[in-house]
């Protein structure tokens, strides 16, 4: 993956190893290491397998000056990254996307990661650093071992 210049700083994801898949050299480029994005699936992740609403997301997410975004700003950025195949809804026991209440008299759907989001999320959490000891890293996914890869808890 080529370096970036000055002013295409952050054109890409971030740093995605050679040998990783195709799949997590596409994530890296479409989800931005700190993006609104990148927020909301690092949270999913975290609350992993509730999910959230948008509501429910939209006080974790914020933009450039520091500020929670909307959650019709969030329900934005949740449309892009179902778009993208990085986010499901979650189901019911009848396999009907679920709905938790967000305020009096509404409803909102529940998101959660898919099998690709979690891919995602790793990709992220490599490129934010936030991965256990560079060593154990390397050496699980040299293995093939990439499900025992575990996170730094905040």
């Amino acid at each position: 993956m080529e370096q970036g210049d000055l002013f295409n700083m952050g054109s890409t994801g971030g740093k995605v190893g050679a040998n990783h898949p195709e799949t997590s050299q596409q994530a890296a480029i479409s989800v931005k290491s700190g993006s609104q994005k990148a927020q909301a699936i690092k949270h999913l992740g975290k609350v992993h397998p509730e999910g959230e609403t948008a509501y429910e997301l939209s006080v974790v997410i914020f933009n450039s000056a520091g500020r929670a975004i909307s959650p019709n700003q969030t329900a934005t950025r949740l449309g892009e990254l179902h778009d993208d195949g990085i986010v499901e809804f979650a189901l019911d026991g009848a396999g009907q996307p679920s709905q938790r209440v967000t305020t009096p008299g509404n409803t909102g759907y529940v998101h959660v990661l898919s099998l690709y989001g979690h891919k995602v999320l790793v990709d992220i959490n490599i490129q934010d650093g936030n991965l256990q000891s560079k060593e154990t890293t390397e050496a699980l996914l040299r293995k093939g071992d990439g499900d025992r890869v575990s996170f730094k808890r905040d």
